[in-house]
């Protein structure tokens, strides 16, 4: 199937998060350690490619409860929270979400989400990687040889995931078997990784990228974008974003 790929910025206010009823009873640590600022989407100067939109659900509940994982999929935009079993369906196409189309419940705790263009695919931050159908359920496992997956991203070119933990090397892994088939030495120094992206050549001039996303901490209160090269894990730019003042 002919699919369109966008890359798409989601960033939590993270104090709302933690305050949310439904964090009691999970990971103390599942929000990378030390986060107590605020995220925004302003960007650093050097970023140079066009923000298509921002979209701050802080005050939506209860989006602003634990949502952690954004895909564009089907032609509607799939938000997914990790404390919870609730999938959230918007409809709009490069303005951003609008209408809350619909609320599923899928197969829950969840973190990142990644797609192939056929099913949804994702990890509640383990070695498990669930890949789902359109409605968010469970169609099947795939076990992961390179790590944790709370982190993922599928590389059409390579038919494999790139797959991480908070402060962990990404590791590659063939996205049917779940055989690992290279670390990206050096990455774990990328710190708090909680998203990945991949654009092909054919869709940004100059790649393929890999796009990594770290959360702030109280000594550096920035969320971090790292485009970095697939192959070896090589860092080729770093963006700043926030923190709201």
């Amino acid at each position: 199937m002919h699919k369109k790929s966008y890359i798409f910025l989601f960033f939590m206010v993270l104090a709302l998060t933690w305050c949310s009823p439904e964090v009691s009873g999970q990971d103390a640590y599942d929000i990378a350690p030390n986060v107590t600022v605020q995220a925004d989407t302003a960007p650093s100067a050097n970023f140079t490619y066009p923000k298509l939109f921002g979209w701050h659900y802080s005050t939506i509940a209860p989006q602003n409860g634990g949502t952690v994982g954004a895909m564009f999929f089907n032609n509607q935009y799939y938000l997914n929270a990790w404390n919870s079993a609730n999938l959230f369906l918007y409809d709009g196409g490069l303005a951003g979400p609008q209408n809350l189309l619909n609320t599923l419940t899928y197969q829950g705790a969840i973190r990142d989400l990644a797609t192939d263009g056929t099913w949804l695919y994702g990890s509640p931050a383990s070695t498990v990687i669930h890949r789902m159908d359109a409605n968010g359920i469970s169609q099947g496992t795939i076990t992961s040889a390179g790590g944790n997956a709370r982190a993922l991203a599928y590389s059409e070119d390579e038919n494999a995931f790139f797959v991480c933990d908070f402060s962990t090397n990404i590791g590659v892994i063939n996205a049917t078997t779940g055989a690992l088939i290279r670390t990206l030495t050096g990455t774990s120094t990328l710190a708090a990784k909680y998203g990945m992206a991949y654009t092909t050549a054919a869709q940004l001039a100059g790649g393929p990228y890999l796009w990594v996303w770290g959360q702030g901490s109280l000594a550096d209160p920035f969320n971090k974008l790292w485009k970095i090269s697939p192959t070896d894990g090589t860092v080729i730019d770093t963006y700043q974003f926030g923190p709201l003042p």
